[in-house]
């Protein structure tokens, strides 16, 4: 009876086929022989309902689809199923572009745990990093996608059409959620100030170390710098930073960060007249030139103060 199941659905068949598995997984035992072949063809049937589903209006159908499919209880084993499904999931990221509360909710509908050990389960951490990097919803999109099931692929950098050598998307993970972190909330009674989630920083901080560890990765030291000074851990934030800075001299934006860290006046201008040395746009140095100014008010070094 699984074969005519099979018959039905690869001709197009779909909701026979779904009203004839159906009647099967119901009444098999399953200590049956057959019931493992009922089994793998009514996943078959909820795949294909589910790929002929708007995923855009047909939500709670959607939903209820793959409620099914976990309800069925199909073993890890299924690897090709999963890695179809995932792909498929993969293929309907898009359509939530500007709508994370969307696709958070589908996530959480998701059979993850075993998508996670398909190798198309990197596809769509890859597509959502991708769309939601901005969001404000962007570490919750991420943690419920997991952090254990990067493949080596995303440890590595690649290069992009245009000859650019891109970061790894691990690295990229790393700072879009430490940006995110840093960035914080902002409070719905005065939209004017960002509350940073102490506790979800220090949750983070071990994480980052773990994915970063042993990696050729160039910007972890200088998240966790950022992280630790919107905790307010300056001293901390420091170690971390002059670590980064041992490796990146030429970094406008780590010289400008060091110089808030300082506070021995004579040190910070020495570091602002470092940064000052790299090579970026002057609207941005300009800013830096007008500390060095008080600075230099703040001493009398009337000379100075005009450059």
């Amino acid at each position: 009876m699984s074969q005519q199941v099979k018959m039905l659905r690869q001709s197009g068949r779909v909701e026979e086929a779904y009203t004839l598995v159906m009647n099967l997984l119901n009444n098999t035992d399953p200590s049956d022989f057959s019931y493992i072949w009922i089994q793998r063809e009514c996943s078959w049937v909820f795949y294909s309902q589910l790929r002929n589903l708007d995923f855009a209006d047909d939500v709670e159908l959607v939903y209820f689809k793959l409620n099914e499919i976990i309800k069925l209880g199909l073993g890890s084993s299924e690897s090709m199923f999963w890695d179809n499904l995932t792909k498929l999931i993969s293929f309907r990221i898009d359509l939530y572009e500007n709508n994370s509360t969307g696709y958070i909710s589908l996530l959480n509908n998701l059979p993850l745990e075993q998508m996670k050990r398909s190798d198309n389960y990197s596809w769509i951490i890859r597509k959502s990093h991708s769309l939601f990097k901005a969001d404000t919803n962007y570490c919750e999109v991420i943690d419920l996608l997991g952090f254990e099931s990067f493949n080596e692929k995303d440890f590595e950098k690649f290069v992009s059409d245009t000859g650019k050598t891109i970061m790894s998307l691990v690295e990229q993970i790393i700072c879009a959620y430490s940006k995110s972190l840093t960035e914080g909330s902002f409070d719905v009674n005065n939209p004017h100030i960002a509350l940073i989630n102490k506790e979800k920083v220090l949750a983070w901080l071990p994480k980052l170390d773990q994915l970063s560890e042993g990696r050729k990765m160039s910007f972890p030291d200088y998240c966790k710098a950022k992280l630790l000074v919107a905790i307010d851990l300056k001293e901390e934030a420091k170690i971390e930073l002059l670590k980064f800075i041992k490796m990146n001299l030429k970094c406008f934006w780590a010289w400008d960060m060091l110089s808030d860290l300082e506070e021995d006046q004579n040190m910070k201008a020495s570091i602002l007249a470092k940064a000052l040395t790299c090579s970026v746009k002057e609207e941005f140095s300009c800013k830096i030139r007008l500390k060095l100014a008080n600075y230099f008010c703040s001493i009398s070094d009337w000379v100075n103060v005009k450059y």
